[in-house]
């Protein structure tokens, strides 16, 4: 999520008065400097490429462009007709290709552990753009999209903007409400430690129901109670970001694919999560002109003075998260360890068993239709066996 910064000298004091010039411009430099925002197609290339070549060359030339854009960055100056901040601009842009090519290949590569060329190369053969593979990933592939794109909605679309939210009457205010909003957030990656414990799915459901609750009552509360009291729960709201979607939606892709098909899976979701981003930073400011700050974080309609249509709240930020946790409930499996020891014992070789084994202990699992022409008693053969597997 991009970090909450307080805007310059200048900014009038109190509460609603819209974005600052200062914040937008930040805002806009954060999306030029994270160019697969803009770019879905990067997350895309990335991800498909480390599953037909493998990781290696993939991650190794993501890292080069990462690198080069960092030293670019460093080290600009005017050139020709350019000036410095142009160069700066266009070397910043390519810093952003290089990290978003991070995106699909870091979870990748961590999920796999060490070997991860050796077990790739065995089972290469599988494409997401295969028809059967398509068949068979369609549904928990639609979970972790959905998720991401909602999340990355509201992450960046009221994250970019916090500063202008919670606002002091001093720029060294702004800055302490800022600090501590984001100290707020470390108890939420310490509870990730239990997440083995109490699976992904239901820290994810959580964390989309908490942050939902933290931002009704921000914007119930937002012109009555202190400022103070406003930090302290919105604060509350990056505990459940942090140790919820703020990190399943990133872990549930790298983990739930097989390995032929992973990084491209994990590709399309970032992809999704980046338009969900952009789509965040647009829509903020544009929202929040006709409504102001407390419609956007409270639950309800708005009508304007010029009698336009009702702005069911982004509610956004609550709406959204409400939503992100409906579609976790409906499309998110619930696999612990040993599921995954499963997948990757039958679905590796056979992506399309992929669906059936994440939801092989609930009763009502999706219906997935199977490519090839495996019998029925042979595939559940194949089951039972993968059931000796113990977490």
């Amino acid at each position: 999520m991009a970090a909450a910064t307080a805007e310059g000298g200048g900014a009038a004091p109190g509460r609603g008065g819209g974005p600052t010039p200062l914040s937008v411009v930040r805002a806009g430099i954060g999306l030029a400097t994270d160019l697969y925002d803009l770019t879905v197609l990067n997350a895309l290339a990335f991800g498909c490429a480390a599953d037909a070549v493998g990781r290696r060359p993939a991650f190794l030339a993501s890292a080069a462009l990462l690198c080069l854009g960092a030293a670019g960055s460093a080290t600009a100056g005017a050139v020709g007709s350019l000036g410095p901040y142009e160069v700066l601009l266009a070397w910043r842009l390519l810093l952003g290709v290089g990290i978003g090519g991070e995106y699909p290949l870091s979870c990748a590569v961590t999920a796999e552990g060490s070997g991860v060329e050796t077990v790739w190369a065995t089972v290469r053969g599988a494409r997401v753009c295969s028809v059967d593979v398509l068949r068979a990933i369609w549904f928990p592939l639609l979970g972790t999209t959905s998720t991401y794109f909602l999340y990355d909605v509201v992450s960046w679309g009221v994250g970019s903007y916090t500063s202008s939210i919670f606002k002091s009457d001093t720029r060294a205010g702004t800055l302490w409400y800022m600090l501590l909003i984001n100290v707020m957030a470390t108890p939420g990656f310490i509870l990730t430690m239990w997440m083995g414990k109490y699976g992904r799915r239901t820290f994810q459901m959580w964390g989309f129901f908490g942050m939902a609750a933290c931002m009704l009552t921000v914007g119930l509360s937002y012109e009555h109670a202190p400022m103070l009291v406003l930090v302290l729960v919105f604060g509350l709201q990056k505990i459940f970001d942090s140790a919820g979607p703020g990190a399943t939606t990133f872990i549930i892709p790298g983990e739930i694919f097989p390995t032929s098909v992973r990084a491209t899976c994990h590709g399309v979701s970032a992809a999704a999560g980046k338009l969900g981003a952009f789509a965040g930073m647009y829509l903020f400011p544009v929202v929040e002109s006709r409504v102001g700050y407390p419609a956007m974080l409270q639950l309800g309609g708005v009508i304007s003075e010029e009698g336009q249509a009702a702005v069911c709240s982004a509610g956004p930020p609550p709406t959204i998260m409400l939503v992100g946790m409906a579609a976790t409930a409906a499309l998110t499996p619930p696999y612990t360890a040993r599921t995954l020891r499963r997948l990757r014992a039958l679905a590796d070789a056979d992506v399309s068993r992929t669906t059936e084994v994440l939801w092989s202990g609930v009763s009502a699992a999706p219906a997935c239709p199977r490519a090839g022409s495996r019998s029925s008693a042979g595939s559940e053969a194949e089951l039972a066996s993968a059931a000796s597997f113990r977490a």
